[in-house]
Formats: structure tokens, sequence, C-alpha cells
């Protein structure tokens, strides 16, 4: 039985619901990949680089006055 402007697999599951049937997909849990990891590793390179490039800059500057 469907009501109109319910989709029929909400209905579905609200019946076995009822019934005491679980209906979940089990899916296992997906870590972070390691791409994820390796772009973080590189912003964190890149911010290393650039406060040691304006570092050196600096020191360049003071030694030069």
């Amino acid at each position: 039985m469907t009501w109109p402007g319910i989709p029929q697999l909400w209905v579905e599951a609200t019946a076995a619901a009822a019934r005491g049937i679980r209906m979940a997909i089990k899916k296992s849990r997906e870590g972070s990949p390691l791409w994820v990891w390796l772009a973080l590793a590189l912003l964190a390179c890149g911010a290393l680089a650039y406060v040691a490039a304006v570092s050196v800059m600096e020191y360049l500057m003071a030694a030069a006055t």
C-alpha cells in the first residue's frame, strides 16, 4: 500500500521497522584516505617553508641596514 507523495522505499522501510525487521545496509567505516594526510603534510611543509623564507629575508634586510 502506498500513499501519494511518500516514496515507496520509505513506506516499505517503515512497515518493516514496525514488524521488527531491520533493513539497514551495513557498511564498514571508511578511514581517511592517504591523499588527505599527504595533502595536510604538504600544506604544513609549505607553511614552514614560508615562515623560514620570511625569517631569512627579514634577517638579511636587517643585516643590510
